[in-house]
């Protein structure tokens, strides 16, 4: 009895442990994609936003986006201590609220196939290893539609100055976004969405790069505080959408 006693002890202490070293992974994952993790891309010059026309900053913005085209982008996937590199191939349609995004290994393997129109995405098909996070690769493809889509605030939304920032308040039914606008072009440099109270994803663009009229993000970072996971896009090419 007394042996089946200890074993059943140590049993006990090795789950112990094991959840023990789990959540301490965890801790570690989080502190990472919170403070520590490096951003390869330069930030925009300050420039003063306090006496800037909002309209006019809002206005000139939705001017400079392509309402469809087509574009190349490598994609590096950073989660719980693991990183993932591919190439993007992505299809915006912004009239239909529409995407299409396959991502690729550089040695051509695909990664995932992603889909999306209106409020529905659908994975068409995602790597086993995307499994083992539950809904991931699904995240991932409405990340992708966050960072690309209803990027322009509404003409009512609330307006916060602050000294190198225009800040446009847009909420909606439980929670909101806030648009950071800035830099020598006063573009959007930032983009954060609430559920309540919690920052759910924040995304931010840098360096951008004009092409047939119209500006791009050549680097963005989007970091999910849902999933713990943090994307880097860097633009490569893009190109007018395709005549269907």
């Amino acid at each position: 009895m007394k042996l089946e006693t200890l074993n059943s002890k140590l049993l006990t202490l090795n789950s112990k442990l094991e959840t023990l070293n789990s959540k301490l992974l965890f801790c570690i994952s989080i502190i990472f994609l919170s403070g520590c993790a490096t951003v390869p891309f330069k930030p925009a010059a300050e420039i003063p936003m306090a006496s800037v026309s909002a309209d006019e900053v809002r206005t000139q913005f939705a001017r400079s986006q392509s309402p469809k085209y087509e574009a190349v982008q490598s994609v590096v996937l950073e989660i719980f201590g693991h990183e993932m590199t591919g190439l993007g191939y992505l299809s915006v349609d912004q009239p239909a609220s529409a995407f299409a995004l396959a991502c690729m290994t550089p040695m051509g393997m695909k990664l995932f196939d992603i889909q999306g129109r209106g409020d529905a995405v659908e994975t068409i098909f995602s790597l086993p290893q995307f499994g083992k996070r539950e809904e991931l690769a699904g995240a991932v493809g409405l990340d992708f539609k966050r960072t690309y889509f209803e990027n322009i605030p509404d003409e009512d939304a609330e307006i916060r100055r602050e000294k190198n920032r225009l800040i446009f308040i847009q909420r909606r039914e439980g929670g909101r976004t806030e648009y950071d606008f800035g830099g020598p072009d006063r573009m959007l440099l930032e983009k954060r969405i609430y559920k309540g109270w919690k920052m759910t994803c924040r995304i931010r663009y840098y360096d951008y790069v004009g092409h047939d009229g119209f500006f791009y993000p050549h680097g963005i970072v989007m970091q999910n505080r849902t999933h713990h996971y943090r994307l880097l896009l860097r633009l490569k090419s893009v190109y007018p959408a395709r005549a269907e």
